[in-house]
């Protein structure tokens, strides 16, 4: 493959994020295969065997037009980045058409994509160019001419030349015809994930299939800028660059996700992402060191094989989540909590939902969109860290001398919000260990241990769920049961007379803990200064959150 005459500055080649444009044609005889390259390359690198096969996806000649995503893991074993990512765009041409027809080209149609081979993946800035660049290549009618694709290679150093920033890897990622599709099933998928399942997701247009599985990863803080290890599950340079936090700027947004573990690292060793995942890939899934995956493919074999590849199956075209193992269906089952939270997401972009624009809430205003959702979904992972750590602490040190053990039935509850089975099995995934080695053991001093759904308000399973857990202990008498049944008759009826009730009973409760707290108190004080300090530190957590729980909504600023 020859490079054209047009040049570029070295000097300003290395702080460009695109690395190169490439030309994939079909032939007749070969199949699809790399037709050019710029930069030009001495030989193709072996691990691009199949990306011819990932740029010209199964199914694209049905389409006028189709994009498609990709990994391929880097060539170079000394290069710290060990993971290019890839968007092509797909078009077609009738062979008729050509001004100088060549020899071997025997189809009634000519398919060809122009592939755009990317250090990070912000693709925003890059799929507009890409389609308008494809369009006039095709326009020219000879494929011979490819000033075209230098010029479009070039163009990217001015516009790449002082970097990214955080904000462009969400560029073109629609969040919120992601929820008004999938619903509640977006938090069941984003679970799934977290567990590190075997997860396929199947569309007939590449484009939507693997822009859905984006806009599901860019909902973990920060998983879109540390996709180091996606594309190969031998890779493992994440643990190796992770270290615990010693400190934290709390008026500084990027320092507070970074303290808190953020992102949680779905793929890491043992794990692989392949937005589109040609059949010929089906070896990598089949490898012992393949844990888990999430992949998409536009090949209906794939639903035909699902029991043996997938442990979930999301189909994009009918919005449908298959989960195939049975004790997974269980696992994944959302809490009340969690749906009356999701749920609380998906009224805001139904209610503001445009269809003329459906990329933004119809009033233009802040809730409903795209960063309004992103924010709610990082509150919810943020609650998420801090709860866990506080319940792991709390069993650190239930067994030690005056620990007060009603902390630990105030805590489950927030657990079981969250879903205690899925915790635990959560704990299980490589990216649960990591972030609990290299994270503090006491973030619930920054981010408050509790679902985010409470501060939406009390739900009828709480209280249900307040009142069974504490009206034995309480000893509260007869007006508790009664209680508990004004709730259950009024609930769909008067929520004001429900908080009356529920008021007077937590007034009860209020009481006897008061008492409670005056005699352990009293008969705390024997007990050396170190237990002391133990109980005071577990008794009440509250104590130094309130002074820096706050600091989260006010660390916004990069």
């Amino acid at each position: 493959m020859k490079s054209n005459e047009i040049t570029t500055d070295i000097s300003l080649k290395k702080e460009n994020i695109v690395m190169y444009v490439i030309c994939v044609g079909f032939h007749h005889s070969r199949g699809p295969e790399i037709e050019y390259c710029y930069p030009e390359l001495a030989e193709i690198p072996i691990e691009w065997s199949l990306l011819p096969f990932m740029a010209l996806p199964d199914g694209v000649h049905l389409n006028e037009e189709d994009f498609s995503y990709f990994c391929i893991k880097n060539n170079n074993d000394n290069e710290k980045l060990k993971t290019i990512y890839g968007i092509s765009c797909t078009r077609q041409l009738l062979s008729s058409e050509l001004i100088d027809k060549p020899v071997d080209v025997t189809r009634s149609t000519i398919q060809k994509s122009v592939v755009v081979l990317i250090s990070k993946p912000v693709f925003g800035h890059i799929k507009e160019k890409l389609r308008t660049v494809t369009q006039a290549y095709f326009s020219q009618r000879n494929f011979e001419d490819r000033n075209i694709l230098v010029h479009f290679y070039n163009s990217f150093i001015q516009i790449f030349h002082d970097g990214i920033n955080n904000h462009e890897f969400y560029l073109g990622i629609p969040l919120r015809e992601l929820l008004y599709q999938f619903r509640w099933k977006t938090l069941v998928i984003l679970k799934a994930m977290l567990l590190e399942q075997k997860i396929l997701f199947y569309g007939t247009r590449s484009e939507t299939l693997c822009i859905i599985q984006y806009s599901f990863l860019s909902l973990i803080p920060g998983l879109l800028e540390n996709l180091q290890d996606a594309s190969d599950p031998l890779l493992n340079t994440i643990e190796h660059q992770l270290k615990k936090p010693a400190s934290i700027s709390l008026n500084n947004h990027k320092s507070l996700l970074l303290y808190m573990g953020m992102p949680f690292h779905i793929f890491s060793k043992g794990s692989f992402f392949g937005p589109y995942t040609p059949l010929q890939q089906i070896k990598i899934l089949e490898n012992e060191s393949t844990k888990s995956y999430i992949i998409g493919s536009t090949n209906s074999l794939f639903l035909q094989m699902k029991k043996k590849y997938a442990d979930l199956v999301v189909n994009v075209d009918t919005s449908e989540v298959d989960i195939l193992q049975p004790l997974l269906k269980d696992i994944l089952s959302l809490s009340f909590s969690d749906k009356k939270w999701i749920n609380d997401l998906i009224m805001l972009v139904i209610n503001s939902w445009d269809e003329s624009d459906t990329s933004r809430p119809k009033s233009m205003g802040f809730l409903g969109s795209d960063e309004n959702l992103r924010a709610q979904f990082e509150e919810y992972f943020l609650a998420l860290a801090a709860s866990v750590k506080y319940d792991n602490h709390l069993n650190k040190i239930r067994n030690l001398p005056g620990f007060n053990t009603a902390l630990l039935d105030t805590h489950e509850n927030t657990i079981r919000r969250f879903g205690r089975n899925w915790i635990e099995r959560w704990k299980f995934s490589e990216n649960y260990r990591l972030w609990n080695e290299y994270t503090d053991d006491k973030l619930f001093d920054i981010v408050e241990p509790k679902h985010p759904v409470v501060n939406h308000g009390i739900s009828l399973e709480n209280m249900q769920y307040i009142i069974t857990k504490h009206v034995q202990e309480l000893k509260l008498n007869e007006r508790a049961a009664v209680a508990k049944k004004t709730i259950n008759k009024s609930w769909n009826t008067s929520s004001q007379k429900i908080s009356q009730v529920m008021g007077s009973l937590f007034d009860h409760m209020e009481s006897y803990r008061a008492e409670r707290r005056k005699r352990y108190q009293e008969t705390h004080n024997q007990y050396t200064t170190s237990v002391s300090e133990i109980d005071s530190e577990v008794s009440s957590p509250l104590g130094n959150m309130q002074n820096k729980a706050g600091y989260y909504m006010s660390a916004f600023t990069d």
